[in-house]
């Protein structure tokens, strides 16, 4: 086995052990195999916490017994999907679940769900879902009201054309109808039909 420590700015660039001890905040990232273990967060040589990369929640309990405030990304494949559930604990308590769910292929975030971390329900109104064209191009993003509908529709490409998801199929000068965009209509489910 093979450890290997990449030490990184806060833009996610690889720097060298020098240059981060000249600066405030850096990260180290720890692989062994080339497999990511887990990413240290440091500010003035000082770690702020530790994000364990793991492939299940088996071995978070074991984890949380050495250190109560970590934080734990779980990377799941889901058919043409790569779901990440990110859980923070300060303390052994859960504070913080999100779930990103990214197409396999194309590497595009197309969902992100905030949770109640206590109660582990979806907060609908976080909920942010994409949509990119065929060459990659992020063309709308969807904002949800408490009640989980579509509340408002961003138009990413074109400047001041957003509007009202209460408006479609209402106002005669909006083109836009859910024909297409069914999974977008509501902040659940988290992976398309």
């Amino acid at each position: 086995m093979s450890n290997k420590h990449i030490y990184t700015n806060n833009l996610g660039n690889e720097i060298s052990i020098k240059q981060a001890s000249q600066l405030e905040n850096y990260q180290v990232k720890v692989y062994e195999n080339d497999i990511l273990l887990w990413i240290e967060s440091y500010s003035k040589d000082v770690l702020l916490g530790t994000s364990y990369n793991l492939s299940s929640k088996n071995e978070i309990s074991s984890i949380l017994n050495l250190d109560s405030n970590a934080s734990f990304q779980i990377t799941t494949q889901l058919g043409n999907y790569v779901s990440y559930e990110c859980l923070a604990y300060q303390n052994s308590n859960l504070i913080d679940k999100q779930i990103f769910l990214e197409h396999h292929t194309s590497k595009e975030i197309i969902c992100r769900h905030f949770y109640n971390a206590e109660t582990n329900t979806i907060i609908h109104s976080n909920t942010i879902k994409r949509y990119y064209d065929q060459n990659g191009i992020e063309i709308y993003s969807f904002d949800y009201n408490e009640d989980g509908t579509c509340f408002f529709i961003n138009k990413t490409q074109e400047y001041q054309t957003d509007f009202y998801a209460k408006n479609i199929g209402v106002d005669p000068d909006l083109d836009f109808t859910w024909q297409g965009f069914k999974y977008y209509q509501f902040s659940e489910p988290l992976i398309p039909a």
